[in-house]
């Protein structure tokens, strides 16, 4: 109800000064979503439809309500964390909105997390393929869920500060200015856990990742991170470690006849890691980041169990135990931002 009463609050203190305002409860044949309460999938093509159509002929504020929605059937459900972010989002989307703001606690998007990392900065401009990797791994200022209608349609996000109006905040963009930066940012995800599956019986079996993937698809356990070793002998996945036990038994049960053949050794579990993630588009074809970033850290006698990039090369993300966090963020922070 929280939503509620201070959009109502909000409502009548806008009229009060002589401004025309409209309350609109979202959970009102607005934001349609399944019915998942807590972290309800939105249905985009019926909320647009239905945003749209609310705010056509509108005069005036619409004081909207964030976070809450409802089922075709009018039940009211929630979009999760950062639901409210989401909601702006979402309604900026369907109104093709020239930009979105999200007024925030802190300057803006920072080059990594402070409660950790020593000399932060702001960043003045981003690209959305950036923020988006950013908020996956765990920059807790934006949300993936908020970026994805902005970046389907091309519309700028600016994170502001409450508390200070006059700070410029972070535009995120399609086309951010260029910078010589050679990252971006560090972006980290706690309480991860290593399930390891090695043996001589995976090489050249085609349709031994998907039956990995369908075990896990099928308890409802997120894989974060996958790496796989050339040669085939060997896969890792990386969890959450609230799901680590369900992952590895789906996956004992799933691969039981090879580890009964001795084809594949007992799938190993490491709990107590840390993802960590280098992100950046200047990383993007040039040579000698992943000598820097790798280098710096065994300077620093930081152990990597496992690496991935993908084909873009904006992310190159490691894993590491969570005893070495602090060190390594500033360490990465430290070789590439100074």
């Amino acid at each position: 109800f929280g939503e509620r009463l201070s959009c109502l609050v909000m409502t009548g203190h806008f009229q009060s000064l002589g401004v025309e305002a409209e309350y609109i409860d979202a959970s009102k044949k607005f934001i349609r979503t399944n019915d998942e309460h807590g972290n309800a999938q939105v249905d985009f093509t019926v909320t647009y439809e239905q945003v749209q159509a609310r705010l056509k002929d509108l005069k005036g504020v619409a004081v909207i309500t964030g976070f809450i929605a409802s089922t075709a059937d009018g039940r009211p459900t929630t979009l999760g964390r950062n639901g409210s972010d989401f909601t702006a989002s979402l309604v900026g989307a369907a109104i093709r909105a020239d930009a979105v703001e999200i007024w925030k606690d802190v300057d803006g998007v920072l080059t990594a997390d402070p409660r950790f990392v020593h000399g932060v900065e702001v960043l003045k401009e981003i690209s959305m393929e950036e923020a988006m990797e950013l908020s996956y791994f765990g920059a807790k200022v934006i949300h993936p869920s908020t970026m994805g209608p902005l970046l389907d349609r091309g519309i700028p996000l600016r994170i502001k500060n409450t508390l200070k109006p006059e700070v410029p905040g972070t535009l995120i963009t399609q086309n951010p200015k260029p910078h010589n930066r050679p990252i971006t940012g560090i972006a980290s995800i706690s309480d991860a856990a290593l399930i390891n599956i090695e043996g001589g019986g995976m090489i050249g079996i085609p349709g031994f990742a998907a039956r990995v993937f369908t075990a896990l698809s099928r308890v409802k356990v997120n894989v974060i991170m996958i790496s796989q070793a050339s040669s085939e002998h060997s896969i890792c996945i990386v969890t959450r470690k609230a799901e680590a036990k369900e992952a590895l038994k789906a996956l004992r049960d799933e691969l039981k006849p090879e580890r009964e053949a001795r084809q594949i050794k007992d799938c190993e579990l490491i709990v107590d890691l840390e993802i960590i993630a280098v992100i950046g588009e200047n990383m993007r074809g040039k040579p000698g980041i992943t000598g820097r970033l790798f280098h710096a850290l065994g300077q620093e006698n930081i152990n990597v169990l496992a690496i991935a990039q993908g084909s873009s090369e904006r992310n190159i993300s490691f894993v590491i135990e969570s005893k070495d966090r602090e060190r390594a963020l500033n360490t990465v922070h430290r070789a590439f931002l100074g």
